[in-house]
């Protein structure tokens, strides 16, 4: 599988999100132009962003605490 490129709703928070299946890698790009690579991350997880009404809110209770992070920028 290649990396996806995954497509949020409007969001305060969160301007987009890239997923690498092989590495289950997910990187978060963040309104204030941060970047974030989350480790080991399942990818019903990351498709929860497509359904979730609030693409942050849904970060803030799925991903964040959830997983290992590094910040990329």
């Amino acid at each position: 599988m290649a990396v996806e490129t995954v497509p949020v709703g409007p969001s305060t928070l969160i301007s987009a999100i890239t997923y690498d299946p092989e590495k289950l890698e997910l990187i978060v790009r963040f309104q204030n132009g941060w970047v974030y690579a989350y480790q080991q991350v399942d990818l019903l997880t990351v498709k929860g962003f497509g359904v979730y009404e609030s693409p942050g809110k849904f970060f803030n209770q799925a991903v964040k605490g959830q997983f290992e992070y590094e910040r990329l920028e």
